[in-house]
């Protein structure tokens, strides 16, 4: 991914991500968060937000300023805004996976609460995906779902999903978040892959 928004009618001077991996549209005022990316020589944990209705203005990108553990350097990985139970979108957005340099494969679940910047680490159990980068990833509700994949060795048809409602009712945030292995209930799962994307239009999932 790249950081060339010529076309966006950015002016001159703007600050701009140096990565664009995890790009994800967040809850109102409808901010897009940018953590993390490649940026040619190194993985990053950095996080930008880019506020649309300034666009041409010279702060439409902005450094996002967090406390709490932020998710490690790493590119390859998914973004994923949580919604409520009434289709609003909640104040969290999802990190999951991802990749660093020379070998090092994610399998971890991170949050940042929208509303405050603080990031917290799940603590997750169950059957947790192993470690890939270039998945897919999609939210419904409190759930986050993870398809496919690679780790350097094997690319992946598989998918998994995890319930962060624990997470999300429990202020701490210390309550634990159980995986899952999802088996398909009929038909055949699509082939092994990595680079793809999937969009929900509900009640069903394009990839």
């Amino acid at each position: 991914a790249n950081n060339d928004h010529r076309s966006s009618g950015f002016k001159n001077g703007t600050a701009l991500p140096s990565g664009a991996d995890g790009t994800v549209a967040g809850p109102p005022p409808y901010l897009i968060y940018v953590f993390g990316g490649w940026d040619g020589v190194h993985e990053l944990n950095d996080l930008w937000v880019m506020d649309p209705s300034k666009s041409g203005q010279a702060d439409v990108w902005r450094r996002g300023h967090s406390s709490g553990m932020a998710p490690s350097p790493r590119s390859g990985h998914s973004s994923v805004v949580l919604s409520q139970s009434d289709g609003r979108a909640a104040d969290m957005v999802c990190i999951f996976g991802g990749y660093a340099f020379p070998d090092l494969h994610f399998n971890d679940t991170h949050i940042l609460n929208a509303a405050t910047m603080q990031w917290t680490t799940v603590i997750t159990e169950g059957f947790l995906p192993s470690v890939r980068c270039m998945h897919a990833s999609y939210g419904r509700g409190n759930e986050l779902h993870v398809f496919g994949g690679c780790d350097g060795q094997r690319w992946f048809n598989d998918l998994y999903e995890i319930d962060l409602t624990p997470f999300v009712n429990d202020a701490s945030h210390k309550s634990h978040c159980k995986w899952r292995h999802v088996i398909p209930a009929s038909g055949s799962s699509p082939a092994p892959r990595a680079g793809h994307t999937i969009e929900e239009v509900s009640p069903l999932c394009f990839m």
